[in-house]
């Protein structure tokens, strides 16, 4: 796309993407609740304390918010965007429904 060989049409993000600012998003193209994007997070196991949890996040917040790792996540493609252990919670959640409710209304099967 930035040689100019291939035109993006749209992003499936909720906001323009850096990289190419230029691309509009799905929504600013007319198609409304479209969002589809990948993500990849940080965990603990089950029943970890919430003071490791809480520690745990706060460096990796840090580091999310660092230029130089910003630089570095940009440079994969990516976008960071750190967030508290609760809201990471409520968006896994979330992104497990919404594409739970997806696959059942397409009717998708297992072999």
């Amino acid at each position: 796309m930035q040689s100019g060989q291939i035109k993006g049409l749209a992003v499936t993000s909720a906001q323009r993407f850096h990289v190419f600012p230029y691309i509009p998003t799905f929504e600013e193209q007319g198609l409304t609740g479209f969002r589809a994007t990948g993500w990849f997070g940080i965990v603990a196991p089950a029943g970890c304390s919430e003071e490791i949890v809480t520690k745990l996040n706060a460096a990796f917040v840090a580091a999310l918010k660092d230029d130089d790792s910003i630089a570095k996540v940009h440079a994969q493609g990516m976008e960071p965007t750190p967030m508290s252990a609760a809201a990471f919670t409520d968006y896994i959640h979330t992104e497990s429904k919404k594409w739970a409710d997806t696959i059942a209304q397409t009717k998708l099967k297992k072999n």
